[in-house]
Formats: structure tokens, sequence, C-alpha cells
């Protein structure tokens, strides 16, 4: 029990490093575009994919990646300030041409419009 509880505090403070959390967000796009996230495959499934090394180039060069983090770190890491990855184009995958950071709380609102 408290290896297990040892191990999840460890995956939350890693997840909350700029690394960790872009991994993180590269393998969730992962899994949607792979139909392996159940709950939106029909979203997203079959569309295009930057490959993992050009997500990261792309991510830790953005100012405007940084500045959401350090403002989510801020935040305490309140869910709704986290960084997040948006589509401009929804009919696009995740391609360095169409992909932006905004919040999650933002996303979260454009989504429902």
């Amino acid at each position: 029990m408290k290896t297990s509880l040892n191990k999840r505090k460890s995956d939350i403070k890693y997840r909350r490093t700029k690394r960790g959390f872009l991994n993180q967000t590269y393998q969730n796009m992962k899994k949607r575009v792979e139909g392996k996230n159940l709950r939106s495959s029909k979203y997203y499934i079959g569309l295009k994919l930057m490959d993992k090394e050009e997500f990261l180039y792309y991510s830790e060069s953005s100012i405007k990646f940084h500045n959401l983090w350090l403002f989510w770190r801020n935040k305490k890491f309140t869910r709704k300030y986290s960084p997040s990855v948006d589509r401009i184009d929804k009919n696009k995958g995740y391609t360095m041409d169409n992909i932006r950071w905004i919040t999650l709380g933002f996303n979260s609102s454009r989504k429902r419009k």
C-alpha cells in the first residue's frame, strides 16, 4: 500500500515538471488519434500526429507554453489553468501548423460552444 502511494506521489510530481507534463500530453494525444481513448476517439481517430521529438521541440521552444506552465504552477497546479494543446482547425490533426497552447479551462469552454 505504501509503495503504490509513493509511486503515485512520484508520478504526480514528475507530471508537474515541464518535461513530464509534455510527455503525458503527447501520450494523451497519441491515444486519441489511435482510438485508445474510447470517450473521445470518434473526434480524433486517424488524424495526423506529429512525432514526439517535433512536439517536444515545438513546446519547449514556445514562450506561450512556458508562460502558461508558470501560470499553472503559480495557481498551485489547478486543473483549469493547466496548459492545453488546442487544434486550431478541428478537422486537422496535431501538426505544427495546427496547434497552439491555451489553458484547459479556455479549451474546454470552446468545446461546449
